[in-house]
């Protein structure tokens, strides 16, 4: 997958985001999100390097965010990258975002 591809499916899903804030519908789950950060960390950062948030910290989105990067670790840029494309073209599918499929 080229870099044009993916930056192209990053900005599907800021479209996705942003007609659902406009438009309503259905919304992409915390789970998807969730996948999408995870990775589009790997993808242009590699494997994670920070810790997992401390047990005691109450910031339980960025744990959930520092666990769907590490789940990723070991992965290729180029294989989180493929990875990321194949989630946003099965999520425009699954939630009828038909009309931002064009061109991508």
């Amino acid at each position: 997958m080229s870099e044009e591809q993916f930056q192209k499916a990053l900005e599907v899903v800021e479209q996705m985001r942003e007609k659902n804030a406009r438009e309503g519908g259905e919304r992409l789950s915390d789970d998807e999100l969730l996948q999408f950060y995870g990775f589009y960390k790997q993808a242009t950062v590699g494997n994670i390097d920070t810790q997992r948030p401390g047990f005691l910290s109450l910031n339980f989105k960025a744990k959930y965010k520092w666990d769907a990067w590490k789940a990723r670790e070991g992965m290729s840029k180029e294989e989180a990258r493929k990875q990321y494309i194949a989630l946003v073209k099965k999520s425009l599918t699954e939630h009828g975002y038909g009309d931002l499929i064009k061109g991508f």
